[in-house]
């Protein structure tokens, strides 16, 4: 099984996309703005990975782990709503990870300004789990030419 990953531009709230199964499942996804690769401040390079199902000593349950990644460890498929550059003040809830949901909207998270981010995380994933079964897939990151855009572009 296939999760392609279609990346939009790049911007301060995270790069916002979509991710379709071969079924034709699709699911609104998030990953950190591009940032040349950095560990924790970037979303990964575009590309096909193998993903396995490991549990995650962070988040304390199991998720896709994608392997192989270039420069980079620990990139998982999970829950959350948040993708946003910290650099810029914004919150995120990954370090290079890919968050899946249901849809996107405005939150405001504690502390912070209002800011873009995916809904139904939870129900998202779940269904995204059930859908996959635990097997291992490829995921195939696409679509990403467009460089991270400042705020107001």
């Amino acid at each position: 099984m296939i999760l392609t990953v279609n990346r939009g531009p790049s911007r301060p709230e995270g790069t916002f996309g979509k991710a379709v199964l071969d079924d034709g499942t699709t699911y609104a996804c998030l990953e950190l703005p591009w940032k040349d690769n950095m560990p924790g401040l970037s979303c990964i390079a575009i590309g096909m990975y193998n993903a396995v199902v490991t549990m995650s000593p962070h988040l304390g349950m199991d998720t896709y782990e994608l392997q192989s990644v270039p420069a980079r460890s620990d990139i998982r498929i999970h829950i959350g709503n948040y993708g946003g550059d910290t650099t810029a003040g914004l919150r995120s809830d990954i370090l290079g990870c890919i968050l899946l949901g249901t849809s996107t909207g405005i939150l405001t998270p504690e502390g912070h300004v209002p800011q873009k981010a995916v809904l139904g995380s939870g129900a998202a994933f779940k269904d995204f789990m059930t859908r996959t079964g635990g097997k291992p897939i490829q995921v195939n990151i696409v679509a990403f030419d467009t460089p991270y855009l400042p705020a107001g572009k």
